[in-house]
């Protein structure tokens, strides 16, 4: 009697040992999935900071108003550094070209103003990358009617590098191909039942070649590509876009560690 009463109480001890062994356990494990899931959510919080620099000029002959953000609060400084210079050098180039524009206009009527003017919109940004597109106006004195046209700035912070339309695919991916395909369609589409479309026209600036589609943002959903003026269509038809949703892309972009930075 006295040993069926022992190995009872043994039994017993060794069920409770059990329990608490595998509830220690299943708190561990709980504890642990709770802390990476806290560890992403925070990575995943915006840290990237950016300030407006702003740059005003004003004499007789022109006036210069633009604007353009600057990065901060991002660990990898040397890429805010490094975006941040990328970004003040092109602005700075386009003022260049205004100035010298200026000067080698031979024509002065001071009552008219040259005019070089501005504004911007973050179409996406992470701790990972940033997407801007800047709308641009100008005036030069002897032009019929001012000129307008957007631009974009792309800048990869994890790897510092500026983004580039092939980074956003797949390395085996003929991408000119399926973006002049995926583009002359939507344009023809877009445009076609206009007095302005011209299929000659939108064929050429949809040709399969890196500098008609050079200028691009992006966001978590979408690719946007800009025609520059008279591109792809006549000037008074105005700026023509077309966007594109990246699951339209899937089988072409599957593989780009890039997309995987923009989406996640």
């Amino acid at each position: 009697m006295k040993t069926k009463n022992l190995l009872k109480i043994i039994f017993i001890i060794v069920i409770l040992i059990v329990i608490v062994r595998f509830g220690w356990d299943f708190i561990n494990i709980k504890s642990e999935k709770s802390e990476t899931e806290n560890q992403k959510n925070q990575e995943n919080i915006l840290l990237t900071e950016f300030e407006e620099v702003q740059i005003k000029e004003e004499i007789d002959n022109y006036s210069i108003d633009v604007k353009y953000p600057e990065f901060s609060n991002i660990s990898n400084t040397k890429a805010i550094t490094d975006a941040n210079s990328a970004l003040k050098n092109k602005i700075e180039d386009s003022i260049a070209s205004f100035k010298e524009n200026i000067v080698q206009d031979a024509k002065k009527e001071l009552s008219t103003k040259n005019i070089l003017d501005n504004d911007y919109k973050i179409s996406l940004l992470t701790n990972n990358v940033v997407s801007i597109q800047f709308s641009n106006y100008y005036y030069i004195v002897g032009m019929t009617h001012p000129g307008s046209y957007n631009e974009g700035f792309n800048y990869d912070f994890k790897n510092n590098k500026e983004i580039k339309l092939i980074d956003l695919f797949n390395l085996d991916v003929d991408y000119l191909s399926v973006l002049s395909t995926a583009c002359r369609e939507n344009l023809k589409k877009q445009i076609s039942s206009s007095d302005y479309y011209s299929e000659d026209m939108t064929d050429s600036g949809t040709e399969p070649k890196d500098y008609n589609f050079s200028n691009f943002v992006f966001t978590k959903d979408a690719l946007t590509i800009t025609f520059f003026p008279s591109q792809v269509a006549p000037y008074v038809a105005g700026i023509q876009e077309i966007s594109i949703p990246l699951v339209e892309m899937a089988d072409y972009n599957n593989k780009s560690e890039l997309i995987k930075l923009i989406t996640e």
